[in-house]
C-alpha cells in the first residue's frame, strides 16, 4: 500500500501540467519524458531529493515515510543527490532516463555507512514474498569477485549473483529454488567487499528480512465476474497468484473444483521467476445456474516443501439456462408465407447453454400446424433454429410455444415456457410480367402484336395452379392455362396458349384474378387483382442496310423487319427503293419469314451512288390492322 503514494504525486503532477490538454497532447507529453522514484530510509523526515546534471534540475521533498517521485525529466543521464536535515545524505552518480519511463531507484538508506545506498527486501522488512530475489544498490561498482565471499546469508540459500541493469550499481541474488517461507534471514555484507578498483571496504553491514508464509495473494477472474461465467465457457477461468514458487507435483492433488468438472492448470511464472501463477483453464462440463467451488488444499506446496499456511476456498457459478439472444430473420409481422431457401428460419435464439435439439423437438410446438424444422447453427452462434421448410399459410396469425421443459445439453431446465406470434403477409401477386417470346425480365408490360403470347405472374405463396386458373381471366380473352414453375427460391405460374392468339395492334388487355376463390389452402386475395398490358402497334423494327450506311455492297439486297406478321401483297406494294435521281429501282421481293422482307436489285447497285428506301402506311398485317408510321432509310454502295 505505501507505493501507492508515488502514483497519488506522480497522478497529481501530471494532472497539473495537463490541465486543458487533449488526449493526443497528454500522451504525445507522456512518450516524450522520464521520471524517477524511490523511497528513503532515514530517522529523519524532511529528505530532500535533487536531480542534476551540470546544475540542479528538479527537486523533492519526500513524504513522512520516504516516498518521492520526480516527474518531467527529459531522457538522459542524472546524478541523484539525497540529504538529511542533519547533513546526512548520500550521491547516486549515473541514472539513466529513458523516454515513457519511470526508474525505480528502490529503498535507498541514509542508515548504512556508504557505499551502500539501498537494499530490496529493506532492512527490517517482514511478510517478504518467498520467491523474491535479493537486491543490493551501492554507490559506486563494486568488484563482482568479491561478492561470493564477502556476502553470506543465513540460513543458506544456493544461489547466484548477477549485475542489473535497471539500477545503477545494483546486484541481485537470485535463489535456486527460493528463500523458504516462513523464515527470519540474515544477509551480512563483510569487510572483503571491495569497490572496483579500490581497497575493501572494511566494514561490516547486517540487514535482516523475514519472509511470509506460503499463501495466495491474488485471484484474477476471466471477466471480473465469477457468479456469472457461461455454461459454454471453455479457456482460461482464473488465474491465481502466490507469494511463491510453486511445486507443480502438486497441483493435481492441492486444487480440486467442485462438483467435479474438466480442468486444465498451468503454472506461469512472472518477472525474473519472482512470482508464480497457476491457471485454471476449463475444458468443458458446466452446467447452468450452478454453483461450484475451487479447494485449494494444504497438499499444495511449493518448491521448497512449504504447505500452503490455510486452505483457500474460491466460490465461482454459471449463469441460468436462459435465452440471451433472439433474432427474427422475417420480422414477426407481415412475414411471407413463403420464406426462400436461403433463410426459412422463423426464428434464431442464442442461450446461455447449447440446447439438447432432441429435447427441443418435443417442446416446440405451433398453431395453427405447420411443418417445423427444429435444428442449431453454432456457427452463427445460433442455440436454437426454428424453420417453416413447407411455408405458411397467407394471411394467418401463428403462436409458436416453446416449452418449459426446454433444456440445455448438461440438463437445466429453462423453466418458464414461452410464446412468440407470428403474423404472415395475405395472398399477394408480386410481379407480372408478359412477353411476345420466352424471355422475361424488368416487369414487362408491353407485347408485339401477333400469334406468340406468354405470361408469367409471381407470388409471395405456393398456390393451387387449377384454382388460379379457374379465377384468372383476360379481357379480350386470350384462350389457355396456368401452369405452376416456381422453383426453390419463389413461387410463380406460367400461362399457356390453347389457341393461336391474335393480339390485336394498339389495343389493351386486363388480367382479372378473382379474389374470392381459395387457391393457397382456405386463402385467395383479399379482392379481385387486376393487371394491364398493351400490344405495340404494327411497326418496322430494324432496316438494312442502315440508315447512313456507306458499307453497303453492289450486290446488297434490302431487309425490313417487322414486329408481326404481314401481308405480303400490301406490304411489297408499299415498299418503295429509288436512286438518287429518283428513279425506281426494278428488283424482286422474298419473305425470309412472316415478319421479314428481302428485295433483291435486278442489276448491281452503282459504286458510290445513294439509294433511297420507303415503307408506306398502306402495308396491312395478317391480324388487320397496318404499319402505324412510314419508316424509310438511305445508304451508299462503296467500292
Amino acid at each position: 500500500m505505501k507505493y501507492c503514494k508515488r502514483f497519488y504525486f506522480a497522478g497529481i503532477a501530471l494532472l497539473t501540467i495537463m490541465a486543458g490538454c487533449s488526449g493526443d497532447e497528454i500522451t504525445q507529453y507522456l512518450q516524450t519524458k522520464g521520471a524517477i522514484y524511490g523511497r528513503v530510509v532515514s530517522s529523519e523526515t524532511g529528505i530532500r531529493v535533487e536531480v542534476w546534471q551540470s546544475a540542479i534540475v528538479r527537486s523533492a521533498n519526500a513524504d513522512d515515510d520516504g516516498y518521492f517521485t520526480i516527474n518531467e525529466l527529459d531522457p538522459g543521464r542524472y546524478r541523484v543527490k539525497i540529504e538529511a536535515p542533519s547533513g546526512v545524505g548520500l550521491e547516486i552518480p549515473d541514472v539513466e532516463v529513458d523516454i515513457a519511463r519511470s526508474i525505480d531507484l528502490g529503498v535507498l538508506s541514509l542508515v548504512h555507512p556508504a557505499p551502500l545506498l539501498a537494499t530490496s527486501p529493506a532492512d527490517g522488512a517482514s511478510n517478504v514474498a518467498a520467491s523474491v530475489h535479493l537486491a543490493l544498490t551501492f554507490s559506486l561498482p563494486i568488484d563482482f569477485g568479491t561478492i561470493d565471499d564477502a556476502i553470506t546469508i543465513v540460513p543458506a540459500v544456493e544461489g547466484t549473483w548477477s549485475t542489473s541493469g535497471y539500477s545503477p550499481y545494483q546486484y541481485r541474488f537470485a535463489p535456486l529454488v527460493q528463500f523458504a517461507t516462513s523464515t527470519a534471514y540474515s544477509v551480512t555484507i563483510g569487510p572483503g567487499l571491495t569497490p572496483s578498483g579500490q581497497e575493501p571496504w572494511g566494514e561490516t553491514v547486517s540487514i535482516t528480512f523475514t519472509t511470509d508464509e506460503m499463501k495466495l495473494v491474488n485471484t484474477d477472474w476471466y471477466n471480473s465476474t465469477p457468479n456469472d461465467v457461461p455454461a459454454t465457457f471453455t479457456g482460461q477461468l482464473v488465474a491465481l497468484r502466490f507469494n511463491t514458487r510453486i511445486d507443480p507435483a502438486t497441483l493435481d492433488d492441492g486444487i480440486e473444483i467442485s462438483p467435479p468438472i474438466e480442468f486444465e492448470s498451468e503454472l506461469y511464472t512472472g518477472y525474473q521467476g519472482q512470482d508464480e501463477q497457476i491457471i485454471l483453464r476449463l475444458t468443458g462440463g458446466l452446467v447452468g445456474g450452478t454453483s461450484y467451488q475451487i479447494n485449494i488444499s494444504q497438499d499444495l506446496r511449493d518448491r521448497s516443501g512449504a504447505q500452503l499456511a490455510q486452505p483457500r476456498n474460491l466460490a465461482f457459478a454459471t449463469r441460468a439456462f436462459q435465452v440471451e439472444g433472439r433474432s427474427y430473420p422475417h420480422g414477426r409481422t407481415n412475414v411471407p408465407p413463403r420464406l426462400p431457401s436461403y433463410d426459412r428460419r422463423l426464428l434464431a435464439f442464442q442461450y446461455s447453454s447449447n440446447v439438447d435439439l432432441t429435447v427441443a423437438a418435443t417442446q416446440i410446438s405451433i398453431d395453427p400446424p405447420a411443418t417445423l424444422s427444429v435444428t442449431g447453427a453454432p456457427s452463427n452462434f445460433d442455440d436454437l433454429v426454428v424453420m417453416a421448410p413447407d411455408g405458411l399459410q397467407p394471411g394467418t396469425t401463428y403462436t409458436m410455444t416453446i416449452g418449459a421443459g426446454l433444456k440445455s445439453v448438461d440438463g437445466a431446465s429453462i423453466g418458464l415456457a414461452e410464446t412468440i406470434e407470428f403474423e404472415t403477409q395475405p395472398l399477394l401477386l408480386t410481379e407480372f410480367e408478359v412477353s411476345s417470346g420466352g424471355y422475361y425480365g424488368g416487369g414487362n408490360t408491353t407485347v408485339d402484336p401477333g400469334t406468340t403470347f406468354v405470361s408469367r405472374v409471381w407470388l409471395n405463396a405456393d398456390v393451387d395452379a387449377t384454382a388460379f386458373s379457374g379465377a384468372a381471366s383476360f379481357d379480350p380473352p386470350i384462350h389457355g392455362f396456368w401452369f405452376a414453375s416456381g422453383d426453390v427460391n419463389q413461387t410463380y405460374l406460367e400461362f399457356f396458349t390453347t389457341q393461336t392468339p391474335q393480339l390485336i395492334p394498339g389495343s389493351s388487355y386486363t388480367l382479372t384474378i378473382e379474389g374470392s376463390i381459395p387457391m393457397a389452402g382456405a386463402a385467395g386475395f383479399e379482392s379481385d387483382v387486376i393487371r394491364q398490358f398493351s400490344v405495340n402497334p404494327v411497326a418496322v423494327t430494324s432496316i438494312s442496310p442502315g440508315r447512313g450506311s456507306r458499307s453497303a455492297y453492289r450486290y446488297t439486297s434490302v431487309e425490313v423487319r417487322f414486329n408481326t406478321i404481314m401481308d405480303h401483297a400490301s406490304t411489297e406494294a408499299a415498299f418503295e427503293m429509288t436512286a438518287g435521281d429518283g428513279s425506281p429501282v426494278p428488283g424482286t421481293f422474298n419473305w425470309y419469314d412472316e415478319k421479314q422482307l428481302t428485295f433483291r436489285p435486278n442489276e448491281p447497285l452503282d459504286i458510290g451512288a445513294t439509294y433511297f428506301v420507303d415503307v408506306n402506311t398502306s402495308a396491312m398485317s395478317q391480324i388487320g390492322p397496318g404499319l402505324a408510321e412510314a419508316a424509310s432509310t438511305f445508304f451508299q454502295v462503296s467500292n
